[in-house]
């Protein structure tokens, strides 16, 4: 934990200030004692469990466990009937294109996850002919896994304190429930998350029990590759779970082989589907392809284009108009140009993944600095607790439901009351960084591992999916804390 906040703030500190040697000083001793202080305090917390705890299943805990499905549930139909935004399909928008296919206007296509327009848009459409509808079931499918995530971490015995921290983290947090009004792939991959890391749970206490039976192993199969298809980066989520799982919890090689091949047969039957329903492939996958370094190179090019080579300078002229370089902005990466010049599409096609490889290392060669600026912008979002989460719109939503306009007004000022409190308070570190939360579950893993070397194994989805930089000057040192 020493070696990865040290990391973290020596990023930080180089980004931010001068490099001197006071600072590093300053950096090392400061990540030292923040590391003994909450390990050790994190240690002597009392009712800590190292070791799993069965519990058997009531009638009194199911009747629990339904009690917080419905109160996860009434928070969160508190936003949809408050909060629920008017431009939903608002021209241009992502949930706008995924409608039209839904609906048959125009063709299913792969620039934004096609498993997700069918699960969370026309399948919900089917059955309601309304946008606000596919929003309602999003919401009991967030319901449904969290509330199982909660019973399975209760089956193994989770300390009744931190059960009930998680709820009221899910419940108060204005963050998640603002991306739960959208039906976007953020929110489906949300969903899908929650159960692949019960499921998780289930087989890694079970010592890879659980997966042996076949109908867990479907299931496993079925939200794993579910999960990876809500997100064309979720892989970096959902591969190391599987890897983990393969091995690490699963000794057996019968289950091991079936696992993989229950994996293989569940990709093998949604791109049948892909091809029934004649899905049509993306232009400029290309480009969506190396969107990451080509971001780097223009934030280079931006800000430091004589810190290249000659000939390197040249071939980034030729592969993208100066003008462009000059409107580049690093808190936006390459979508900031990516539709302003039709031209140069083209020309990013002609690259080889070697070339893409050699321009990259060429930037951070020459130009560190602005080069881990421009990544930390782009691994870092969707992280940061401020005005751009845009979900929250303190204003609130229409009357889509006809509720009484005295209800509605009592609601509508409860909710915001709830947003103001919790976006503008210290409780903004938690709910709104993603870091707070990262380095918490490396101090958990940590912790375990006197019990248990490969514990450390299992934070590993979760920090590889969110690095804890963002490019936000205002929540940069709240992150790194």
């Amino acid at each position: 934990m020493f070696l990865y906040m040290l990391a973290v703030m020596i990023i930080m500190t180089c980004l931010n200030y001068e490099l001197t040697a006071f600072s590093m000083i300053f950096v090392c001793i400061l990540s030292a004692l923040l590391t003994i202080v909450i390990f050790y305090a994190f240690q002597r917390l009392p009712g800590v469990r190292l070791r799993p705890l069965s519990r058997q299943n009531s009638r009194k805990t199911l009747l629990l466990i339904f009690l917080i499905f419905l109160i996860t549930f009434a928070f969160y139909m508190l936003y949809f009937a408050t909060k629920y935004p008017e431009n939903i399909l608002g021209e241009g928008s992502d949930t706008a294109n995924q409608y039209s296919q839904a609906i048959g206007e125009i063709p299913y296509n792969n620039w934004h996850p096609v498993l997700h327009t069918l699960l969370f848009l026309t399948l919900p459409l089917k059955f309601v002919d309304l946008i606000s509808f596919t929003v309602f079931m999003q919401i009991v499918y967030f319901c449904l896994a969290f509330t199982y995530l909660i019973f399975v971490l209760y089956q193994n015995g989770a300390p009744g304190v931190f059960l009930l921290g998680l709820c009221l983290y899910v419940w108060l947090n204005p963050y998640l429930a603002g991306w739960m009004m959208y039906p976007v792939k953020d929110s489906a991959l949300t969903i899908f998350a929650i159960a692949l890391v019960a499921y998780y749970i289930r087989i890694i206490f079970s010592k890879g029990a659980w997966l042996s039976n076949p109908r867990n192993m479907i299931l496993f199969a079925l939200i794993a590759v579910g999960c990876t298809y809500m997100r064309h980066n979720a892989l970096l989520f959902t591969v190391p779970i599987i890897l983990t799982v393969l091995f690490y919890a699963v000794k057996n090689k019968k289950t091991r082989l079936l696992t993989v091949l229950s994996l293989i047969a569940v990709v093998a039957l949604i791109q049948l589907l892909y091809a029934f329903l004649d899905v049509q492939s993306p232009n400029f996958r290309t480009e969506e392809k190396i969107g990451l370094p080509v971001s780097i190179w223009c934030n280079v090019m931006h800000k430091t284009p004589d810190s290249l080579p000659e000939e390197t300078q040249q071939v980034m002229y030729e592969l993208i108009p100066s003008e462009l370089y000059e409107i580049y902005d690093v808190s936006e990466g390459f979508n900031s140009i990516k539709f302003k010049d039709e031209n140069f599409w083209y020309n990013l096609d002609a690259l080889s993944y070697a070339d893409v490889i050699k321009y990259t290392y060429q930037c951070f060669r020459y130009a560190p600095k602005e080069s881990m600026k421009s990544l930390s912008a782009l691994i870092g979002m969707v992280v940061s607790a401020d005005e751009r989460i845009w979900p929250l719109n303190l204003s609130g939503g229409p009357n889509h439901l006809g509720l009484d306009e005295n209800v509605f007004n009592r609601l509508l000022t409860f909710t915001i009351q709830i947003v103001t409190l919790f976006s503008n308070s210290p409780f903004v570190i938690l709910f709104g960084s993603l870091g707070f939360m990262n380095l918490a579950l490396v101090i958990v893993a940590l912790v375990l591992l006197s019990e248990n070397r490969f514990s450390i194994l299992h934070s590993l989805p979760l920090l590889c999916y969110n690095p804890v930089f963002d490019s936000n000057q205002k929540t940069r040192a709240l992150q790194s804390l």
